[in-house]
């Protein structure tokens, strides 16, 4: 298991941009979490899932700040979140 923490602030003038990032990644899966704002105060957080095959599962926007999340086997915990995401992959029938 592996967990990557990005942070990008940049600012310039009155133009403020941020973007946080974390990556955590087991056999099966890559879980990703990203928060995205930009100087009026619009912002995207969300948690999206792929296959070790970097095949998408499922993107979905949550309300916990990302500060700490956790991939253990097929299940995502995020702190401040009260929600355990469980990863559900279906096969083609």
């Amino acid at each position: 298991m592996f967990l990557y923490y990005v942070y990008i602030w940049y600012s310039e003038s009155f133009l403020i941009l941020g973007a946080d990032l974390k990556i955590d990644v087991n056999e099966r899966f890559v879980a990703l979490v990203y928060y995205l704002s930009d100087w009026v105060g619009k912002s995207d957080l969300k948690l999206c899932v792929f296959t070790s095959d970097l095949e998408l599962i499922e993107c979905k926007k949550i309300s916990a700040t990302s500060w700490h999340m956790k991939l253990e086997d097929d299940t995502v915990y995020i702190e401040g979140d009260p929600n355990a995401y469980k990863i559900v992959k279906s096969t083609p029938h």
